[in-house]
């Protein structure tokens, strides 16, 4: 019984990982959730650095960081772009739902990378500094341009079946 249930779980997942799509959500998925470990940008006033990441704004030249300014949306928007591009990817059977949750996805990023922005220019603002941002900032871009590849191939997809459905 568990050898005919591990069965079908590989078959599907075969099936799953030949569809271009779910290789571009996957690295979309991986771009955005490694976007806790790196900081995005470097906020310098006349007196400090801080730096600024998904977990707030921190002052940086201690032995421990300390927290200045902490955005709860920024983390929640985090923690839910991942999870709905990870629940995209198991759609595969169903490409119209899979296509409303990649655009949802898309959005979800877009707004990030938006509120991430915002949290540099508005904290760098508060410190009275200026900011230089890290390469890591553009690790959203790059997920963004993933997902819409990934719709771009969902689309793709479907109208492969519409007309395969025509000709019967």
């Amino acid at each position: 019984m568990k050898l005919i249930v591990f069965d079908i779980f590989a078959q599907n997942l075969q099936v799953m990982l030949q569809r271009i799509q779910t290789i571009y959500l996957l690295i979309a998925d991986v771009l955005i959730a490694t976007l806790f470990f790196f900081r995005f940008a470097d906020i310098s006033s006349s007196k400090e650095i801080y730096s600024a990441g998904i977990q707030g704004i921190f002052l940086d030249g201690t032995h421990q960081p300390q927290l200045v300014l902490h955005n709860w949306l920024l983390l929640i928007l985090w923690i839910v772009t991942p999870i709905l591009i990870f629940v995209t990817i198991f759609l595969f059977k169903k490409r119209k739902l899979q296509l409303k949750f990649s655009f949802g996805s898309l959005f979800l990023a877009v707004c990030l990378e938006g509120i991430i922005f915002l949290e540099i220019w508005l904290g760098a603002q508060r410190m009275s500094g200026h900011f230089s941002l890290t390469p890591y900032f553009l690790l959203t871009v790059i997920a963004i341009v993933f997902i819409y590849l990934a719709i771009k191939a969902i689309k793709k997809d479907e109208l492969l079946i519409r007309s395969i459905d025509r000709i019967r």
